[in-house]
């Protein structure tokens, strides 16, 4: 199992192997330049029953790959 904890030389590493991620972010930051007052509203604009659906299906697939039921 891995650690829960990543670094921010770990992160930088991720960051560097996924292109697509690091390109969304660079652009989320420089579109939030031209109206830093819409920042405060993100939180409010994630649809976040989908996070917590999608969060827990995670932790029920990384449970039962690590304990080999399957």
């Amino acid at each position: 199992m891995g650690r829960l904890l990543l670094t921010p030389a770990d992160i930088a590493a991720r960051l560097q192997r996924d292109r697509l991620l690091l390109l969304l972010v660079l652009l989320c930051f420089g579109l939030s330049l031209f109206d830093p007052d819409a920042i405060a509203t993100y939180p409010q604009r994630v649809d976040w029953p989908t996070i917590a659906a999608l969060a827990g299906l995670l932790l029920l697939t990384t449970g039962l790959e690590e304990s080999g039921f399957l």
